[in-house]
């Protein structure tokens, strides 16, 4: 009985429950930012904010993103999903949301 508790306490350490700390959080948001400079070199980023939930639990959190465009008033806010570093996880950088998620 006790190694079953255990593994059971041990698969749900290793795959969370969807929810982020704060440093995973930010972790993602800093990926959002480094998406943006790669992405959009020379925009301003007005501004970077992530969930804190991994609903899928894909190693990704959806994340919303904007920039402006140098000069203009021209800002764009691009559909993304960031790795926020989870344990155990391919997941790395950003990327836009697989159809269907939300």
């Amino acid at each position: 009985m006790r190694r079953i508790l255990f593994l059971a306490v041990l698969a749900t350490s290793l795959t969370g429950c969807g929810f982020l700390s704060d440093p995973q959080v930010s972790t993602a948001g800093k990926e959002a930012a480094s998406y943006a400079a790669t992405t959009y070199p020379g925009w301003e980023v007005v501004s970077t904010g992530c969930k804190n939930r991994d609903s899928d639990r894909d190693g990704y959190v959806r994340c919303n993103l904007s920039v402006r465009e140098p000069k203009t008033e021209n800002i764009q806010t691009p559909s993304i999903e960031c790795a926020y570093g989870r344990m155990l996880s391919f997941a790395e950088g950003c990327q836009q949301p697989k159809p269907g998620s939300q």
